[in-house]
């Protein structure tokens, strides 16, 4: 059996910062200042690991021209290795202008931008064959496409940049099965903006003669993943019980193979007692949380809080609550079930706890 296999990705993002770690500590600067670069090393490794005969990389490079020159560079000597093994990088999201400099790169194959072109299978590795009209190809040949239908025996693929599915979050935890005709959306080795919320990976993509379908399952290489989580309580939370929950909450989502840089909205009811002076701001509750987690958990850090429009900030503990309706008896008899008539007295009663913290202040 004659089996291809090619492992694909997005753009490389060489010389691109990380975005959104603003007031990150040291050990997470670290990082993040060679997390590209350590994607892109993961990507090749993973290459190597799982016997692919190329990388194919759907995207450009760098994103900034200027960069492409020190991109090539840092190259080099990772393409001398992949040529070792046997393994080709082919790249086929630059325009023509930067061809014979990427071309200058060993084992290295570049296809013109917007190309159409048929992968294949040769005992020494892989061919590219770029194409105007697409042949009888047999397997174990891929034909990559570009928005074009094609009448082929092998196998066609479309390559789009996308986010990867929700459950792809780990290494071979997810297959998917083509018959022929493939769109494959592809990510970035390592996101770079916080709103780029998908693992950042590749797809190892395995075409066979003895079978009629291609097999893709994902390959993660970050270094950095970002995500947005929400933090849900039907039962109201003060302050502390709330830096309890996300502490809890933070050890989960930990991982020993990137960083998780989180935001967090929170859902909940929040109270505050006579103590708290009845004041919750997003930045401090953020800022504990921080000073918290710096006593030892690693994997994990919180970029932002946000209190969601469906939260509440009731300046009154449970107890106080129950002691003023009981205080007045015939207010929370009238409120009885409705809704509205128990807010508005909520409203009423609210000033009282920022009261009674100034007089404990006083004494």
């Amino acid at each position: 059996m004659s089996v291809m296999r090619v492992i694909c990705t997005d753009a490389l993002r060489l010389g691109s910062p990380l975005e959104g770690l603003a007031g990150s500590p040291e050990w997470l600067r670290r990082i993040a200042a060679a997390a590209v670069r350590q994607s892109v090393v993961n990507l090749c490794d993973a290459a190597r690991l799982s016997d692919c005969q190329a990388i194919l990389v759907s995207g450009r490079v760098v994103e900034q021209t200027q960069q492409l020159d020190a991109a090539v560079r840092w190259l080099r000597p990772h393409c001398e290795r992949l040529g070792l093994q046997g393994i080709s990088l082919i790249l086929c999201g630059h325009p023509a202008e930067d061809a014979a400099l990427l071309q200058s790169l060993p084992a290295t194959i570049v296809v013109p931008q917007d190309q159409t072109f048929v992968l294949s299978r040769t005992p020494d590795g892989v061919t590219v064959n770029v194409t105007e009209s697409v042949r009888e190809e047999r397997l174990p040949a891929l034909v990559v496409c570009r928005g074009e239908r094609t009448q082929t025996a092998a196998f066609r693929v479309r390559l789009q940049p996308g986010s990867m599915p929700a459950d792809s979050q780990g290494e071979g935890t997810s297959a998917w099965t083509f018959e022929r005709d493939a769109e494959l959306f592809l990510s970035s080795p390592q996101a770079i903006r916080p709103d780029e919320t998908a693992a950042g990976g590749a797809l190892i993509v395995d075409v066979s003669d003895s079978t009629s379908t291609l097999t893709a399952r994902f390959c993660p290489t970050d270094v950095i993943r970002y995500s947005q989580q929400e933090f849900c309580s039907e039962q109201p939370l003060q302050r502390n019980e709330l830096l309890r929950q996300l502490m809890r909450a933070s050890r989960s989502l930990a991982s020993p193979r990137q960083v998780n840089v989180v935001d967090w909205d929170i859902r909940a009811t929040l109270v505050s007692d006579p103590q708290s002076d009845g004041r919750l701001d997003e930045q401090e509750l953020l800022r504990d949380l921080r000073e918290t987690l710096q006593s030892g958990l690693s994997g994990f850090w919180p970029r932002r809080i946000r209190l969601a429009e469906g939260s509440r900030l009731h300046g009154q503990s449970a107890e106080l609550e129950e002691l003023l309706f009981g205080l007045l008896p015939e207010a929370g008899a009238a409120a009885g079930n409705n809704t509205a008539e128990h807010e508005r007295l909520l409203r009423l009663i609210e000033p009282l706890p920022e009261l009674l913290a100034a007089l404990y202040r006083a004494a």
